[in-house]
């Protein structure tokens, strides 16, 4: 990978957490209210939380099962889908 390539990697990356950030601390409170942002900033712990718990068994359950899951394509297609969902 190329320097300027790595570059603009980690400026995406940077750019994306400052707007996450200006968004959660700026737009969020303003837009939603107390309450509302309340309830969002609740919900996106909760799912913080439970996304720790997935991830202790799943990228083992994906390495273990892998060669089943090679052979019928579409189905390992459609399950390594919804794993990312969850993350």
């Amino acid at each position: 990978m190329s320097k300027n390539k790595e570059f603009r990697i980690t400026l995406i990356t940077y750019l994306g957490i400052i707007i996450g950030a200006l968004n959660t601390m700026l737009i969020f409170p303003r837009v939603l209210g107390a309450e509302k942002h309340g309830l969002v900033m609740l919900l996106l712990s909760i799912a913080t939380v439970f996304t720790q718990f997935i991830h202790l068994g799943v990228p083992n359950i994906l390495i273990r099962f892998y060669p089943y899951f090679s052979e019928k394509k579409s189905l390992f297609t459609v399950w390594l889908f919804s794993y990312l969902l969850w993350l």
